[in-house]
């Protein structure tokens, strides 16, 4: 499984909770799977561990493209992914009861596939190695295994799944972390008018924030703000209005020209990293930011710009015909 989403519920609340998980189909009724230690399913498996209490579980893939994107929203816990993903749908989503493991135990009714399973034990076992999102092999960990109980699917079903080693597939995650960034940095600093989490930074490590007239302190904040969001996020970048940050070529300018990291740079060692940053010491590391945007009320050079008008103005045919521009030599062109 690398598009299915591992589906739990709150031993004491009966709430859901939905996460892309990676999971390894060790053989024709076994799933090796990895809940990673700080994930609300794991949670929900722990207090059933505690207790001495199976847990049930599925895995549910291919659905609508905005049940996908809510269902990688990172809520407070206990909350529900299901309702989430009908207020990212516009309509309620539609469930049923599972077909093995209880009427309470309820999956989308939409999805493509729904494997369902029971973890009879919690010993653990070799999991992996994966292609992991952040362009790395991911490590084989010691992890629990369910045995399927049932397998139900459309017609015609389609496995949703996404490419190992070509970071693109991984823009789905980054809309939901964007908005989580922005709600959080948001209520803290006012300035803030954009967040960007390019797929440059494997779409989970980097994020750019675009401030409008920032206060004095404003972007320091914005960036440890914005680094307490998501135990993935490492750095984080903060702009000016006319820098646009949708444009690499624009904040490296930037990063370049606006930026001394002596007093720019902003390092948080020891925090909670993601064990699949292959730079990261297992699950710790540091964080940090760079402010790089002007200093509010202090005078700033300006920037070398022509105006619009005039350059759309010029056309090059006007002095150089095609003939002519064919046979100028390529290191005058």
């Amino acid at each position: 499984f690398t598009a299915g989403f591992l589906t739990t519920y709150d031993p004491d609340t009966g709430i859901d909770n939905c996460a892309l998980k990676r999971g390894w189909i060790y053989d024709k009724r076994i799933v090796r799977f990895y809940p990673y230690n700080v994930s609300h399913n794991w949670l929900n498996i722990r207090k059933n561990r505690d207790s001495g209490q199976p847990t049930r579980l599925a895995y549910w893939l291919g659905h609508h493209p905005a049940t996908c994107i809510a269902g990688q929203s990172r809520l407070g816990y206990p909350m529900s992914h299901f309702a989430s993903m009908g207020g990212v749908l516009g309509e309620a989503l539609r469930v049923v009861p599972s077909e093995t493991l209880g009427d309470d135990f309820l999956v989308p009714a939409d999805a493509e596939v729904v494997v369902e399973g029971i973890v009879r034990s919690y010993d653990l076992y070799p999991e992996g190695p994966f292609g992991e999102y952040g362009g790395y092999i991911g490590p084989q960990v010691p992890n629990p295994q369910f045995e399927v109980t049932a397998i139900t699917h459309r017609k015609d079903a389609y496995w949703h799944d996404i490419l190992v080693g070509h970071p693109d597939n991984q823009v789905m995650g980054g809309f939901a972390m964007e908005a989580a960034v922005y709600e959080t940095v948001k209520q803290r600093i006012p300035s803030l008018v954009n967040v960007y989490i390019p797929l440059s930074g494997t779409c989970r490590f980097h994020v750019y924030l675009q401030l409008d007239n920032p206060w004095r302190g404003d972007a320091r904040e914005a960036i440890m703000s914005a680094l307490t969001v998501d135990f993935r996020l490492k750095h984080a970048f903060v702009f000016d209005m006319d820098i646009d940050i949708f444009d690499e070529r624009e904040v490296l300018f930037a990063i370049a020209t606006r930026s001394q990291w002596d007093k720019d740079v902003m390092i948080f060692p020891n925090v909670k990293n993601s064990i699949i940053d292959p730079s990261a010491t297992w699950d710790t590391g540091a964080k940090g930011g760079i402010d790089c945007t002007k200093a509010p009320g202090e005078d700033f050079s300006e920037l070398n710009t022509v105006d619009m008008e005039i350059l759309q103005s010029v056309n090059v045919s006007d002095y150089v015909s095609p003939e002519q521009y064919a046979k100028m030599p390529i290191e005058r062109m």
